[in-house]
């Protein structure tokens, strides 16, 4: 992902590294002989690869093209964020071939999701009877319709292959 970034314009400075362990995941730190100082810039992340409504919409002509077509019927159904899941799954089932590839590869699996949302029922049973299963049973209802409203708005504007379309 560095080699990316840097091919892209941006980068890290020399004093920080990527450090990732099985607590904290991924993040960014000062390696452990330098030092740094106030306001020092750590990193630089040209807009090329961020994703963004921006890029979905296919806003800014200097973006990264992409095929994803976010139609109005979309984006006035569907929250943004939703909308920006839905084109990261889109460009993840491309590999290699997507131009974010490199910043994807670097994003957790499902099995590393620990949100209540990806629990499974014999955790959720631990909970039930406590306001955090209420909670988390109403959650899961709307996103769940979130994405079956997404899902059929695809499907019917010719997205063939919807049904990969799961993180």
């Amino acid at each position: 992902m560095i080699d990316w970034i840097t091919a892209l314009g941006g980068g890290l400075n020399p004093a920080v590294e990527i450090h990732r362990d099985d607590k904290q995941g991924s993040c960014l730190r000062v390696r452990s002989n330098e030092t740094l100082a106030a306001s020092t810039v750590v990193a630089r992340c040209p807009i090329s690869a961020t994703i963004s409504i921006i890029n979905v919409k296919n806003l800014d002509p200097n973006l990264p093209h992409h095929d994803f077509h976010c139609s109005d019927i979309l984006a006035q159904r569907v929250r943004k964020s939703i909308i920006l899941a839905f084109f990261m799954v889109h460009e993840q089932l491309k590999g290699r071939d997507s131009h974010w590839w490199p910043y994807l590869a670097t994003l957790p699996r499902a099995s590393e999701l620990t949100s209540a949302l990806f629990f499974q029922d014999s955790d959720l049973e631990w909970l039930q009877g406590t306001s955090l299963y209420e909670t988390h049973r109403a959650y899961r209802n709307t996103v769940k319709e979130e994405y079956d409203l997404a899902i059929s708005i695809l499907r019917d504007e010719g997205y063939l292959a919807i049904e990969s379309y799961t993180w």
